[in-house]
């Protein structure tokens, strides 16, 4: 009986895991773009060095390690070798 109670709740915890990591990817990014100079053209004329994108909509803009770190298992990434990016 314990041995059944164990297996059935380590299979329920696999099953949130693996829907948590779904869900995850659900609101990962598309795109990013890292190592480069993003103009954000938002009124404070910041620049920043990465970008993430879904639906053709910017999701964060900031230094590449967070950018990368949004990343799902289907998000491309794209280094831009320090070339200047400028939202259209």
């Amino acid at each position: 009986m314990w041995r059944a109670s164990c297996t059935i709740v380590l299979a329920f915890l696999a099953g949130c895991a693996a829907a948590h990591a779904r869900q995850t990817d659900l609101n990962a990014p598309t795109l990013v773009l890292v190592n480069g100079n993003v103009l954000t053209m938002d009124g404070q004329s910041k620049v920043t060095e990465a970008v993430a994108i879904r639906d053709g909509k910017f999701l964060a803009v900031g230094d590449s390690a967070t950018i990368r770190s949004m990343a799902g298992s289907g998000t491309r990434t794209i280094d831009l070798a320090g070339k200047t990016l400028v939202p259209d």
